[in-house]
């Protein structure tokens, strides 16, 4: 498998393009996109795939919710939204949550949706006194909450050595 970034725009450009790669006599076809431990990537490194993919997760969690809020207390219902909801936003969002603002919109969405569900409101209220109510983050606090721990254990030498090439940590501070 292997992705081909980019428009063709002419003939010889297309046909540059249209080649095999062999490995073991093994010929690798191109995708357009791979899953890779639970995250899906698209041959043009865009997060729509993957943004999609959760937002199937997150409508079936929504419509679960919907069927058992009247038969299960308020404490358990917030077990299933931090399992079935909140672990697939969390899951690689430092990466995901990167994409632009009209990508994220379609997890907003459902996650509002959900944020209904729990709380009995109705489809038109407003949102934002229930992120309250309940505690829980919009998708972008969620990214900034996880890029700050992230920041965090890099700061205190508490990641992998792998992740030692990734950042670089400021000696001077500018004020």
């Amino acid at each position: 498998m292997y992705f081909l970034t980019g428009k063709s725009f002419n003939k010889a450009e297309e046909e540059k393009r249209n080649f095999k790669i062999h490995i073991n006599n093994v010929v690798l076809h191109q995708k357009m996109f791979v899953k890779y431990l639970g995250v899906l990537l698209h041959e043009s490194l865009n997060w729509i795939s993957h943004v999609k993919y959760l937002k199937s997760k997150l409508s079936f969690a929504s419509s679960m919710i919907y069927k058992i809020r009247n038969f299960a207390p308020t404490t358990a219902l917030r077990i299933i939204y931090y399992c079935f909801v909140y672990s697939h936003l969390q899951y690689c969002i430092v990466s995901y949550g990167t994409a632009c603002d009209s990508v994220l919109q379609l997890l907003n969405t459902i996650h509002n949706n959900v944020l209904r569900a729990l709380t009995f409101s109705d489809f038109e209220c407003h949102i934002t006194p229930l992120y309250k109510q309940l505690l829980f983050f919009l998708i972008k606090g969620i990214y900034q909450l996880e890029l700050s721990k992230l920041m965090y254990k890099f700061n205190n030498n508490t990641l992998p050595q792998s992740y030692n090439s990734f950042f670089q940590k400021i000696q001077k501070l500018i004020h």
